[in-house]
């Protein structure tokens, strides 16, 4: 539209031009406002990229860091693991924790002792015995004190 093309349309359609005027003074609002966001968060961008490069940085530090641990973990295992049969050291030196139990490759499944479904075999005791045996210590175990006039207190039947 020319310059005289806007004056006609603002002589013959006042109330339009008016109404357009209003529009564009809105639109230049938005523009300032969007321009303030855009300066904001470019802002706010320039921070983030340094915060960034400030992790990448702490980042290969860690890095470094795990790599040194993790040739010392492996340097430590190495000696861990030594012992006289895959070493010069003596086989008094040999961790006794961590050597491998023996085994009796007869009985690997079943624990010591009676096994279950045994039967039991021992002595019954029988309401009237043959022969009854006093034992009587001569000393005290704790004090080594003479006790042997002294009467007992209790007994017990095996």
């Amino acid at each position: 539209m020319t310059k005289e093309e806007a004056i006609y349309f603002c002589k013959n359609n006042p109330e339009a031009a008016s109404n357009i005027i209003l529009m564009v003074e809105e639109l230049k609002q938005i523009i300032a406002s969007q321009e303030k966001q855009i300066k904001s968060q470019q802002k706010q961008i320039k921070f983030q990229e340094e915060q960034i490069n400030i992790q990448k940085e702490q980042i290969k530090a860690q890095a470094e860091i795990i790599k040194q641990q993790e040739l010392r973990i492996k340097e430590l295992e190495t000696k861990l693991n030594m012992n006289s049969k895959n070493s010069s050291k003596p086989p008094s030196t040999d961790n006794k924790l961590t050597k491998p139990k023996k085994s009796n490759n007869k009985n690997q499944q079943n624990s010591r002792g009676g096994q279950k479904g045994r039967e039991g075999k021992n002595l019954k005791m029988v309401k009237n015995p043959n022969k009854i045996v006093e034992l009587k210590p001569a000393v005290c175990s704790c004090c080594n004190q003479d006790i042997s006039e002294s009467e007992s207190i209790d007994h017990i039947k095996r």
